[in-house]
């Protein structure tokens, strides 16, 4: 399944599954970086691109589905 993959001021991973929402507790200010892997019976995936988010205070709540969002499976 996948899996998000975090660093910055703490790191960390969350399972993803079949999910459209996700939440991690008590994220403090700062700039974090995310990457997402894939793990088969074949191992684990390389790291996707990462993407860098900057929070300027604590955040509480879930997170919401992007807008605007695209994705597309290559072979």
């Amino acid at each position: 399944g996948a899996t998000l993959n975090y660093s910055g001021p703490f790191s960390g991973s969350v399972p993803l599954g079949d999910v459209e929402k996700f939440s991690i507790a008590g994220v403090p200010p700062g700039t974090f970086t995310f990457t997402v892997t894939q793990t088969n019976a074949g191992g684990t995936s390389a790291p996707s691109n990462s993407v860098a988010l900057t929070f300027n205070g604590t955040c509480a709540g879930t997170v919401q589905p992007p807008t605007n969002f695209q994705a597309f499976k290559s072979g």
